[in-house]
């Protein structure tokens, strides 16, 4: 009987023996890596737009590109209560400016809008905002093909925030606005 008890105490010895000698400390075990940050061999691999120890700190894009322009809003009638062309409704278009300069005005209108519709408007060419963190302004007109365009209303904007977390989609809407607008956007870094 002592050898039986001897014999499995020795067993149970060099199982926790072999047991204890083959695990290894985990590196990443102590760490936690935010912003979906995965941990390699005890360092936070961070996703595009953050960096630091933990993936905490977000960087500012180099750039910032337009896929598509969704108006959301815009006034049926012009401030005389009239429609914006005589017979239908309004033939709109987008443009971009940055620093009182275009940058952007899209090639074609959809013509004869109606209220309470969304209309997009897919960049024909890259549009690119190359200063972030700088103003820029969208407005929307109307092409009424005889007197020049007419201004149906605008949104002045910084494409980018510190601390967003990069949205897919930015909202230009200011309370009690004429029009309103989404932005599709992509980041570069």
């Amino acid at each position: 009987m002592k050898n039986l008890i001897f014999f499995q105490v020795l067993l149970l010895s060099f199982s926790l023996l072999f047991i204890t000698s083959c695990e290894e400390d985990d590196p990443c075990e102590l760490i936690t890596c935010l912003n979906d940050g995965v941990c390699v061999n005890g360092t936070c691999d961070c996703e595009d737009g953050f960096t630091g120890p933990d993936c905490s700190d977000q960087i500012t894009p180099s750039s910032m590109r337009i896929t598509n322009i969704r108006v959301t809003r815009f006034p049926a009638t012009d401030a005389n209560g009239s429609s914006w062309d005589l017979t239908n409704g309004a033939d709109i278009f987008i443009e971009m400016a940055y620093n009182d300069e275009a940058i952007y005005t899209h090639p074609t209108t959809i013509d004869n809008v109606e209220g309470g519709q969304t209309y997009d408007f897919v960049p024909a060419t890259n549009l690119h905002m190359n200063n972030v963190t700088d103003t820029y302004e969208l407005s929307l007109l109307d092409d009424d093909g005889l007197e020049g365009d007419e201004f149906l209303g605008g949104i002045s904007f910084t494409p980018y925030s510190s601390n967003n977390k990069f949205p897919t989609i930015l909202s230009l809407d200011v309370a009690n606005g004429a029009v309103a607008f989404e932005l599709t956007v992509e980041y570069t870094f």
